[in-house]
């Protein structure tokens, strides 16, 4: 039976300020972080609406996988719809993105990441959806630093499958944990350190999955 395993930086909290210094904290000491209520509940309520919307009308596009330009069918690996989150954005969507904008000047802040900008999409898998392990920061393009996720659905329970599945970074003898995507839950973690997968999905699934990004390094990208 999947549960959630608690790491470093889980808490429920309400002030916006302790929430992202909880983050960093998880960040700094485990590189991975989960809180419950760092936005409005009725601005996730709104976000979830959104994208079910988005679903009903058949504007999700099917999950490739790849940076942008050299993206390629998932089959086998990923069973999910996306939809990039870009203007013209709803109210909903502005306010989501202020919130990421505030914790991407923090973790610059005082941590001194160097995060220059943040992409993001919504994210549905169907029933019987997965994603299999990965790693979000691509062998191409090394942009990627801080991955997050904000879940959207309600009332989820182990039953209903899709958990999260983080797996240790190379090297750690620690177990993996997996954490249920209940409503508002965020949880945060570097993405170069931890392959991590979606569990096949009992029930339709939603959430916001989106990446803090620096200035390439050692990738092909150059800008």
């Amino acid at each position: 039976m999947t549960t959630t395993v608690t790491v470093p930086g889980t808490a429920p909290c309400a002030a916006p300020g302790a929430v992202i210094e909880r983050i960093g904290a998880g960040l700094c000491s485990a590189g991975q972080a989960i809180v419950d209520g760092w936005l409005p509940g009725r601005l996730v309520a709104e976000l979830a609406h959104t994208c079910a919307a988005l679903a009903a009308h058949d504007r999700l596009v099917p999950a490739g996988i790849g940076p942008a330009d050299v993206r390629i069918e998932a089959e086998g690996y990923r069973k999910a719809l996306i939809r990039w989150i870009e203007p013209p954005l709803t109210g909903a969507e502005a306010l989501w993105l202020e919130h990421c904008e505030r914790l991407r000047v923090w973790l610059n802040e005082h941590l001194l990441l160097g995060l220059i900008d943040f992409e993001c999409h919504y994210s549905a898998y169907p029933v019987g959806g997965f994603y299999r392990r990965h790693l979000d920061r691509f062998v191409t393009d090394d942009r990627r630093m801080v991955s997050c996720v904000l879940y959207l659905d309600a009332d989820w329970h182990d039953t209903d499958g899709g958990a999260l599945r983080i797996h240790p970074e190379a090297g750690s003898s620690r177990p993996f944990c997996d954490i249920l995507p209940q409503r508002g839950r965020l949880v945060v973690f570097l993405s170069d350190r931890f392959p991590h997968e979606v569990l096949e999905t009992r029930r339709e699934r939603r959430a916001i999955a989106g990446w803090f990004r620096r200035r390439s390094i050692g990738g092909q990208v150059l800008l």
